[in-house]
């Protein structure tokens, strides 16, 4: 096996190729001396990080060996619950399944992330996953399961141990429904972790002073959330929220940001959902976090993130728009929403030009799409991953999730004039490549063509 070829020559991906090709021909070399009888390659982030494709790597050992008949025989990567890249793809039909197609064998390394995993799956979601499985256990089930996966790469450091992961591996493997439901959200099935978050929840209730209406409530990803509409004490229509993690995991950009955006933004006059208290928590070795919420009770645009049908908005809901991106562009923060290292390299791949000179970073929502707006009044929802990016970043992200609705893309354009000129150049790049770099992991498809489009007009440019 080649190791981590990607380590070689980071972020220079012709070079990386270049050397690969030159490791493949000397193993064809050994291949047709018959000292192997076939080699592949173990990477760690190669395939995630997009240093090379499977198709790639084909392609190279074919240039190594003259032809069609080279000896590449196998992939290895990491797949697990933590690096579920891979079964995300391979649930659209991508990545493992792929590889195999192409005559492949698909070898799934570090299947509990070092031993890591078991101390962080808890035993619910363990039964999520399959119940009377131990959480090492539906670790390993889903990665066997995973479609494509042709060997699970496993290291035990007792007989014990061994047993249990044999009988794991034997079992029946997941449908491919089942496998999903391991990753997204879903309300938990353990009484106790029910009963955990409800506890929890009505003690934020209480510490807050607020009343929780009964009847709707919504969970989280395998019981990890809890949501409710409540009242305050003066009777105005709130959300609480409850979200959890464990005690050492409780921190950075995504766990803070609904705080930091309310200590930045405040209600950005009533086009954003303030934050009205927040109230955290410490019980056996978990942290809870309470978020109170001005309730928003108008629908959302769309379900979806893109924009499936047509729309009617008035002037003034566009003019509105402009106003409250104007002033979130205008807010000063440390948090980082686009780094420049990641826009080199994905803006090269993706959209085929170097990345952009980047002559002004501003302050950006970072996902302003049809699922994140409300119409009457205008509200942006889901604060979360705000922070510096290119200037433009919000526009041409709203812009990227309207491609299939040409008159409201128009509409996006003329509102946003930064879109078309040489100063949001680096921002439209920056989105298109983000995008097209989901649709090769299987997400938003659907775009595919106009994403495709767009960046070679963005070549032209």
């Amino acid at each position: 096996m080649l190791h981590n070829p990607e380590r070689a020559h980071p972020g220079d991906r012709s070079a990386l190729h270049h050397t690969v090709r030159d490791a493949f021909a000397v193993l064809e070399e050994a291949a047709a001396a018959g000292r192997v009888t076939g080699y592949g390659v173990a990477t760690w982030a190669g395939l995630e990080e997009e240093a090379f494709t499977v198709g790639e790597l084909l392609a190279l050992a074919a240039e190594a060996a003259g032809g069609t008949e080279y000896h590449l025989a196998a992939v290895q990567l990491p797949v697990s619950l933590v690096m579920m890249t891979p079964i995300v793809q391979a649930l659209h039909g991508q990545g493992p399944p792929a590889a195999v197609g192409a005559g492949l064998r698909v070898m799934a390394s570090a299947p509990l992330h070092g031993g890591e995993l078991p101390g962080i799956v808890d035993q619910e979601l363990a039964d999520l996953i399959r119940p009377g499985l131990t959480p090492a256990q539906a670790c390993l089930l889903t990665v066997a399961s995973c479609p494509g996966v042709t060997d699970v790469l496993i290291a035990a450091s007792s007989a014990p141990h061994w047993s249990e992961a044999a009988d794991a591996v034997a079992q029946p493997t997941l449908t491919a429904a089942q496998c999903g439901r391991s990753l997204v959200y879903s309300p938990p099935t353990d009484p106790d972790t029910e009963r955990r978050l409800r506890v929890h929840h009505a003690r934020a209730a209480t510490a807050l002073d607020v009343r929780v209406e009964p009847g709707r409530e919504f969970w989280g990803w395998a019981g990890r959330t809890l949501g409710a509409p409540a009242r305050t004490a003066d009777g105005q229509p709130a959300w609480l929220r409850l979200v959890s993690a464990p005690k050492d995991k409780a921190s950075g950009k995504l766990w803070d940001g609904a705080l930091d955006a309310q200590h930045a933004f405040g209600d950005l006059d009533g086009h954003r959902p303030a934050l009205l208290a927040v109230h955290d928590a410490v019980d056996d070795g978990t942290a809870y976090r309470a978020e109170l919420s001005v309730r928003v009770d108008q629908p959302v645009l769309s379900e979806d993130p893109v924009l499936r049908h047509g729309i009617q908005l008035p002037d003034s809901w566009w003019q509105q728009l402009a106003g409250v991106l104007q002033k979130v562009a205008a807010a000063g923060t440390d948090r980082v929403a686009v780094r420049q290292q990641y826009m080199d390299r994905v803006i090269a791949q993706f959209v085929g030009i170097p990345a952009p000179v980047v002559t002004c970073w501003t302050t950006a929502h970072a996902d302003v799409h049809w699922a994140n707006l409300t119409a009457s009044p205008l509200q942006l929802l889901d604060w979360e991953g705000w922070g510096r990016a290119p200037e433009g970043h919000d526009a041409a992200t709203l812009y990227a999730y309207t491609l299939l609705q040409p008159d409201t893309a128009a509409r996006v354009r003329a509102t946003f004039p930064i879109l078309g000129s040489p100063a949001g150049l680096a921002a439209e790049a920056t989105v298109c490549a983000q995008l097209l770099q989901t649709v090769a992991r299987g997400d938003n498809v659907v775009l595919e063509d106009q994403l495709r489009n767009w960046a070679e007009e963005l070549r032209r440019r």
